[in-house]
């Protein structure tokens, strides 16, 4: 009797070859996922139980053996939490600490050169911990993976110490989910002997950070070299005095070894000392610790007692033989630039007592102590005292020319105006030649120091008009082609140094050209400065104080005889007025300028046409409702005050008596 075959009668090996046929020449897409050519496998798998009992598995060997490794199923389902799939690939021998690279050198290939879909490697523990898992994580851990498997680009910490290639114990405390399962993954970690956060990386000091100190604990236990060489930087870190004592008692210890930042012990000690150096002692007192050690930077423990002021360190290790004060870091700094630069005066005397120690040595930017003092932005009586023995000190050059300029010009640049003024005071020279290492600036010190407000910048002016700066100096500087008066009227708003410079025989005549517009343009000192206040600080914006300061300014110029009107000979161009800037300020709500200007200027501040013919526009424009009545009435009151009994040709007497009428305005001319 014949008997009806079917499908499911194959026997085993044809339904093999069957499947494998099924993907013969059928390539991914775009290096698309294994799904693209497998789907046929994949399809009749699913077939029936007995068709999966016969393919799955070779469809799981295809994935293993095949497939680009970023496209594993383990990896794939430690995203997803697909325990499962992990444990019939496991079964069939997939690596559980698959990252998805081929090799190592897959590191630092392009990824453009990577077969594959994923575009980061990652071990199926790294995704387990950072999708929140637990129990991938437990069976991960249970079966033995790498703890210290490395990702690539997986975190986004693309910073140095990681640049994306961490291990699971920093996934596990920067970036597992805090609001899941709440699953202690650094504990199973540190459980199964993790204690790196990736390459020469300890994990003490973040574990510390997150309050974990039962794993910090643990891990100082450790006797393996690398981690006693973190527990003693992290036990010299936190000044634990007996924590070092105990790590240093331990055999084979070496007090010397540096950190991945290439940093010893001594310079960790020295970074955070307190005023106990029982520990600094401890380690100086060791034979592998030597005390003229750099860091990458060439910074030895010198160098970074000096830079942070502690003159009891540097005593200690000037004791000893095997330091060499005079040592440079890479950018060529001294002990003396750092102490400079700490703004402590004992740590600079320790310094200048260092028998033959070059006090005029120059850094890699050919600057010596005396312009590093020059930098700082602190005017303490030490930064004083320490510019005061540097100026006095025979070695130092004070017009020294680095790559930065003089002291002088980069006191000025810095904004510490009373150091550069006790540099002029000491006979610095005000006008710096220009070399090609630094080009002379555009503009004069004096243009500069009045490029904004800063305490002591009135010091400074009077210090350089005293030893000669030419206070009617046209420069073009910052937009406009000025002398220093406007500078410090427009920008600095100080009283004080406008006073000095028209004291000093400041011309309050000289026009203000604008060189941000393409066409000659010159105003008078009162309209380019109302102007640029205007520019710089929107009225709404106006602070009281600025306002003020402002308005004293604008009184004393006034006062010297500024004009209201156009230039005498005005350019073609402009028709701006000190008036006109005013009414426009008015316009956008503030009118204290404009009150300012008539309260305090006379009949020598504005001729009389000019005036009649400002006027005459304003009542055509507030006809229009373009100018508020009561703007008006100030410009009329305040010719009557300084032209009294004197009446315009130029207004018609019908259109003008009918804006008096219909104004309620009552005016003798």
């Amino acid at each position: 009797m014949d008997v009806e075959a079917t499908i499911e009668t194959v026997p085993y090996d044809i339904m093999l070859v069957i499947a494998e046929l099924c993907t013969r020449d059928v390539q991914p897409l775009d290096n698309g996922p294994p799904s693209s050519y497998a789907r046929y496998h994949a399809a009749m798998a699913r077939t029936s139980k007995h068709f999966h009992r016969i393919l799955n598995r070779a469809l799981y060997i295809r994935n293993i053996r095949k497939d680009p490794p970023v496209d594993s199923c383990v990896l794939w389902a430690a995203r997803k939490g697909n325990l499962g799939t992990i444990q019939r690939a496991h079964d069939y021998g997939a690596d559980l600490d698959a990252t998805g690279a081929r090799d190592e050198s897959d590191y630092d290939q392009t990824w453009e050169s990577i077969p594959g879909s994923i575009r980061y490697f990652a071990s199926p523990l790294h995704l387990a911990i950072k999708n929140d898992h637990p129990a991938i994580v437990q069976y991960l851990l249970v079966n033995g993976v790498d703890v210290h498997s490395q990702a690539r680009d997986f975190c986004g910490c693309q910073e140095p110490p990681f640049s994306g290639k961490c291990y699971p114990l920093h996934i596990a405390l920067a970036h597992a989910d805090e609001e899941g399962s709440g699953t202690d993954y650094a504990g199973q970690l540190v459980q199964h002997g993790a204690h790196k956060l990736a390459d020469d990386i300890p994990a003490l000091a973040d574990l510390a950070r997150a309050g974990r100190l039962n794993l910090v604990d643990s891990l100082i236990k450790r006797e393996d070299g690398f981690s006693v060489t973190a527990a003693l930087h992290y036990a010299v870190s936190k000044q634990n005095l007996d924590l070092v004592d105990k790590i240093l008692a331990r055999d084979g210890v070496d007090a010397g070894a540096k950190n991945w930042k290439r940093y010893g012990p001594l310079h960790i000690a020295i970074s955070e000392a307190t005023d106990d150096l029982s520990i600094i002692n401890r380690l100086l007192q060791r034979p592998e610790v030597d005390a003229s050690d750099v860091t990458p930077g060439w910074e030895t423990p010198l160098h970074i007692a000096a830079s942070k002021g502690r003159t009891d360190i540097a005593n200690v290790l000037l004791e000893r033989s095997d330091v060499s004060p005079a040592a440079k870091a890479l950018t060529g700094l001294n002990a003396l630039h750092l102490a400079v630069q700490s703004g402590r005066k004992d740590m600079v005397d320790v310094v200048f007592a260092i028998p033959g120690f070059p006090v005029g040595a120059v850094d890699a930017d050919g600057m010596s102590a005396l312009h590093h003092v020059c930098r700082t932005w602190e005017e303490t009586d030490e930064v004083r005292a320490i510019l005061e023995s540097l100026i006095s000190h025979p070695d130092i050059h004070i017009d020294l020319m680095s790559n930065q300029g003089t002291p002088l010009s980069m006191a000025v640049k810095n904004r510490n105006f009373a150091t550069a003024a006790a540099l002029v005071r000491a006979g610095s020279n005000i006008n710096p030649p220009s070399t090609e290492q630094a080009p002379a600036a555009p503009a004069s010190l004096l243009h500069e120091c009045l490029l904004g407000y800063s305490k002591s910048q009135a010091e400074l002016v009077h210090e350089l008009i005293q030893h000669g700066a030419d206070v009617n100096l046209m420069t073009p500087f910052h937009g406009k082609d000025a002398t220093p008066l406007f500078f410090a009227a427009a920008f600095a708003n100080n009283v004080d140094a406008v006073r000095l410079l028209l004291e000093a025989g400041a011309n309050i005549h000289c026009l203000v050209r604008d060189l941000w517009v393409p066409f000659e343009s010159c105003m008078t000192l009162i309209t380019a400065i109302l102007e640029t206040f205007f520019d710089r600080c929107h009225p709404g914006h106006l602070r009281r104080e600025s306002i003020g300061a402002l308005t004293t300014c604008l009184e004393l110029l006034l006062e010297y005889g500024a004009v209201l009107g156009l230039p005498s000979r005005p350019s073609e161009d402009n028709f701006h007025s000190a008036l006109h800037c005013a009414m426009q300020m008015t316009a956008a709500g503030y009118q204290d300028i404009l009150d300012v200007l008539l309260r305090h200027s006379e009949a020598r501040n504005i001729s009389e046409d000019y005036l009649d013919d400002f006027i005459t526009g304003q009542i055509d424009m507030t006809r229009q409702g373009l100018v508020p009545r009561a703007s008006l009435e100030k410009l009329m009151d305040f010719r009557t005050r300084i032209f009294p009994r004197k009446r315009s040709q130029n207004w018609n007497d019908s259109s003008y008596a009918d804006l008096l009428i219909s104004n309620s305005l009552h005016y003798d001319f």
